[in-house]
């Protein structure tokens, strides 16, 4: 039994690294897979905020040309009634 017992020992050993190498294969593959969904969602994330800001970028232009379209509607009325009540 003595000679038995040190190579049921190194079975046990060679059988707990390989399961141990598995074992680690196997956090390196979710890891792997979390990092891959995580930069999906990075990029996703990315891609809205630059359609975000263009979008009020294309907004705030509107809005100026807007603005300076209404204040050449006052100021042309303005200008022709200062005009007709000039002698």
């Amino acid at each position: 039994m003595s000679d038995n017992q040190p190579n049921q020992a190194y079975t046990f050993a060679k059988q707990f690294l390989i399961f141990l190498v598995v074992l680690n294969l196997g956090v390196l593959f979710a890891l792997g897979t979390i990092y891959l969904k995580v930069d999906k969602q990075r990029l996703a994330l990315e891609e809205r905020e630059t359609k975000m800001i263009r979008d009020s970028i294309i907004y705030r232009d509107s809005l100026r040309r807007d603005t300076n379209f209404l204040k050449t509607l006052r100021v042309a009325p303005m200008a022709k009634v200062s005009q007709e009540m000039t002698p």
